[in-house]
């Protein structure tokens, strides 16, 4: 099958102005309109991931040990606590605890 060079032409000019309506479509709308994935963690899986942290983050290999850190993080309620709260919570542990 053989294309002509005007249908070629008329491919790659639709192609062009395709491009070109989409990214002034895109800047149009700013930034507001991306769709970004959000990830929402449970209290437990939140729990976890500290725990995990903490434990490579200070080296601390002894059960006895991570037990006594897990009995801490049992009072703080992971469901209203924010980043920045459990990265000092972390700092703290890795303190009383390395």
């Amino acid at each position: 099958m053989t294309v002509q060079g005007s249908n070629l032409h008329n491919i790659l000019r639709t192609y062009n102005k395709q491009i070109k309506y989409s990214k002034l479509s895109e800047s149009k709308e700013g930034s507001t309109s991306k769709n970004l994935d959000k990830v929402s963690l449970s209290p437990d899986a939140k729990k976890l991931m500290l725990l995990s942290n903490i434990a490579a983050d200070g080296g601390i290999k002894s059960k006895e040990i991570l037990n006594k850190i897990e009995q801490k993080l049992s009072t703080i309620d992971f469901k209203k606590a924010t980043d920045e709260e459990l990265e000092n919570i972390k700092k703290n542990l890795l303190e009383e605890f390395s």
